[in-house]
């Protein structure tokens, strides 16, 4: 059985992917998988899954579950939301 789950963007991801989309996933499936599909299908590759800090590397980019840090080994449900936030700059 598919899951759907919404993914949201914030900051430079939101420009270059869009503000949100929705993804089928397998049941069982983990954020941790969600995170490194996202990565690898928007060709942000040169970051680093880093599970022990709950962080993706450089820069930290921070991704909550239903706007709270979660391991990456959390089991995904109908209906979750993924938010990835990159860090901000400027000054």
């Amino acid at each position: 059985m598919k899951l759907k789950v919404k993914i949201k963007f914030l900051g430079y991801l939101a420009l270059k992917i869009g503000t949100e989309l929705f993804l089928d996933v397998e049941e069982k499936t983990t954020l941790g998988e969600i995170v490194a599909h996202i990565l690898q299908e928007h060709d942000l590759s040169q970051a680093e899954l880093r599970a022990e800090s709950l962080r993706v590397s450089p820069g930290h980019l921070r991704v909550l579950l239903n706007g709270r840090e979660q391991s990456f080994n959390t089991i995904l449900q109908e209906g979750d939301e993924v938010v990835f936030l990159p860090p901000l700059v400027g000054g």
